[in-house]
Parts: structure tokens; sequence; C-alpha cells
């Protein structure tokens, strides 16, 4: 996988806090007011930069239906305050890792931004 320009990117979380972009669109990070801080990015198959950090697994969560997983790797088992959820469209895929004081509430708002940016990415994918 290699970092890809964004297709689902404006208006995918209610209620944002500050929304700041680097500067080649490669992902964008969002803070909610409850505090939680999310980095989104998109990303397509291919050679390029590796963007897992160690070996991990992808569990499904509860009450959710499509393709977004959670994502348990080194990574997070060294940062217990961060959650990675990965979700998959086509030949893309999208991470979310989001960082709070409440697990609960991170996951939450990383499945929410997650399950928005799916929605995106299948509507763009049935209009090409």
């Amino acid at each position: 996988w290699r970092f890809a320009r964004q297709r689902a990117f404006m208006k995918l979380v209610p209620e944002l806090g500050e929304v700041a972009t680097d500067n080649n669109r490669s992902q964008v990070f969002f803070q909610f007011t409850s505090g939680t801080r999310l980095n989104y990015q998109e990303l397509e198959p291919g050679g390029g930069i590796m963007v897992f950090r160690g070996l991990g697994r992808l569990e499904s969560i509860p009450e959710l239906a499509g393709p977004i997983y959670r994502m348990h790797n080194s990574y997070t088992a060294e940062r217990p305050e961060k959650v990675v959820v990965v979700g998959f469209c086509g030949d893309r895929m999208l991470r979310v890792t989001a960082e709070g004081t409440n697990e609960q509430t991170v996951l939450r708002e990383a499945v929410t931004l997650a399950t928005n940016a799916l929605s995106n990415l299948r509507q763009q994918a049935r209009s090409l």
C-alpha cells in the first residue's frame, strides 16, 4: 500500500474543531470538540512508502456492517491511547488513526469518520 491523494475528504464528520491538511493532501487531521484527534489517510496498492508498523491483525467491529476493521499491531500495543481503523473500497484503503483520553469515544469517532469516508468512496466509485 502507498499513500494516495484524497477522494473522500470534506464534510466527513459532524462537529469538527480544527481541520488541517498537509501540503500534498495525502492525509488530513481532524480535531473533534471532544478532544479526540484523528488522522485520515487513503492508500492504494503498490510499491512505495510502507505504511504499516509491525505485524498485526484486523478485528471486526461489533454491530458495524461493511469492510471496516480495527487494527491491532505493535504500534497500537505500544500506544494504548491510539486506535487505528481501516476500511476497504475497491482498490482503495482508508485508515483513521485516532487518539484521545476515552477509548470508547475515540473508537466511536474513528468509526464515524471511516464510515462516512467509505460511503463517500462508494458513491464516487458508482459514478465512474
